[in-house]
């Protein structure tokens, strides 16, 4: 081969080489953006079944509630004859409906919130997102302090079988409450960051 001859063959060689790395360097990318891709679509999962269990947290919370009102309004006829007498027993009636109120609406809200988090996801809702979990984290705090403040303090009565089941149910109510604390603090993060 002759010099002139080597210098025809070198831009194909090069041109070769040049389309086998740009080839290669194009595969690799494509094989990231699919990793990240997946990694990202892992990552949304975990959110994703953490919402929906703090989502079914917030339905037991929503049970328990709805299944204390009947309960209590058993005896909201007598509460209501002794409250006209007596201002504690007013003060005692008004507590418990806010207090089964509270405990109601809040996990309502919250097993709303749940859902529209799994199912409503966009990259725009991120900030939105998190400062509503931490909103909700911080909420369940508070409802669930005020309910076991009311609760807590209430003996069971006897013969007065649907009062003290509605009682156990209103700490189940508070339980949940706390197990939603925790868990839109976990969910909030999780958002923040787009898992």
């Amino acid at each position: 081969m002759t010099s002139s001859s080597l210098h025809d063959l070198l831009p194909v060689k090069m041109h070769k080489a040049r389309t086998t790395l740009t080839y290669q360097l194009h595969a690799a990318n494509i094989s990231q953006k699919t990793n990240n891709h997946t990694l990202t679509h892992k990552m949304v999962l975990i959110s994703n079944i953490l919402t929906l269990l703090v989502t079914a947290a917030s339905g037991y919370a929503v049970y328990f509630s709805a299944q204390s009102i009947p309960k209590l309004q058993k005896y909201e006829q007598t509460a209501e004859k002794a409250a006209e007498w007596s201002s504690t027993a007013k003060k005692q009636l008004w507590d418990t409906r806010y207090t089964v109120g509270a405990g109601f609406i809040f996990s309502l809200f919250s097993l709303y919130n749940g859902l529209s988090f799994v199912l409503i996801t966009s990259s725009k809702l991120v900030f939105r997102n998190t400062a509503w979990a931490l909103a909700l984290a911080a909420g369940s705090y508070g409802i669930s302090l005020y309910m076991r403040s009311y609760w807590n303090n209430k003996a069971k009565i006897p013969m007065l079988e649907e009062y003290n089941r509605a009682i156990e149910d209103s700490t189940q109510v508070a339980k949940a409450l706390d197990v939603l604390v925790l868990g839109w603090l976990v969910v909030a993060p999780l958002k923040l960051f787009g898992v």
